[in-house]
């Protein structure tokens, strides 16, 4: 099957999704870039992979998002606070990366070129 893109950003890369997802899109050829506060580690993603880079950053922050939007083709949008005990923990972080956090980076992403931005579906309790 060919490529529809060269190159991916993933916000929340690093996550439980994003780390089953990174390797395969890396396995697929493309240049992947992951932007993400990892607060779980990064350590189980190929770090030293050559097609793979990760910006330490929050998508709430327009300047890291725009940085990482550089060149981009195609966004997954992975980047949330999935479960319900760590939502109750700060409902207000969960509620800006979660929902606030998603049109800015569709107006980014949409004004840096990018042809196609998803979402992976997020709970919200």
């Amino acid at each position: 099957m060919a490529k529809q893109f060269d190159k991916v950003l993933v916000p929340g890369g690093s996550g439980y999704v994003g780390s089953m997802l990174v390797p395969k899109l890396l396995d697929q050829g493309y240049d992947v870039t992951v932007v993400d506060i990892p607060y779980f580690g990064k350590g189980h993603l190929p770090l030293d992979h050559p097609n793979l880079t990760f910006i330490a950053g929050d998508i709430r922050d327009s300047g890291t998002l725009a940085e990482a939007l550089r060149g981009v083709d195609a966004v997954i949008q992975l980047a949330c606070i999935s479960n319900d005990a760590s939502f109750e923990l700060d409902e207000n972080l969960s509620t800006t990366i979660n929902l606030d956090a998603f049109e800015p980076l569709v107006v980014q992403a949409k004004s840096a070129g990018v042809r196609r931005c998803t979402t992976y579906p997020t709970r919200r309790t």
